[in-house]
């Protein structure tokens, strides 16, 4: 493992160890976890071997921390947020985010249109959620 790949990880179990705590104080709030993650695998290769695989909760058997890459969601040819063609920007949701109650995931699209490189040389990565509420006691 390189020196990159494992201060990623050590930061991974930063923001993976804040998620389980803010679950645990109430596993029905709604986390958010996005940015510029530097990825060094594609989707698909995630694992518990790589930072994206500890960010996403794959390092513990706690279910309870485990967040859900909007990667997933898009076709394969659809997921580089990076003129390089690299899957660096990642959106990861709590399970109460994909719920069908208060705030709902709905969409997730990469704008390949929408990039200069005087600007960023990522694509913008847009997620769309409603706000369902609940109906009855």
């Amino acid at each position: 493992e390189d020196s990159d790949e494992a201060q990623r990880k050590k930061q991974a179990r930063v923001v993976s160890g804040f998620v389980k705590k803010t679950l645990s104080a109430d596993p029905k709030v709604g986390v958010i976890v996005l940015g510029d993650m530097n990825a060094g695998k594609r989707f698909p290769a995630t694992s518990v071997a790589d930072a994206m695989g500890v960010i996403r909760g794959q390092e513990t058997s706690d279910p309870l921390d485990d967040l859900v890459d909007l990667n997933g969601n898009l076709p394969a040819d659809q997921r580089k947020s990076h003129v390089g063609g690299k899957e660096l920007d990642r959106i990861l949701l709590s399970g109460a985010l994909l719920d069908n109650v208060g705030l709902v995931f709905r969409q997730v699209v990469i704008r390949h249109d929408l990039v200069t490189d005087d600007e960023s040389d990522h694509f913008p990565m847009i997620a769309t959620f409603t706000y369902r509420a609940t109906m009855g006691p």
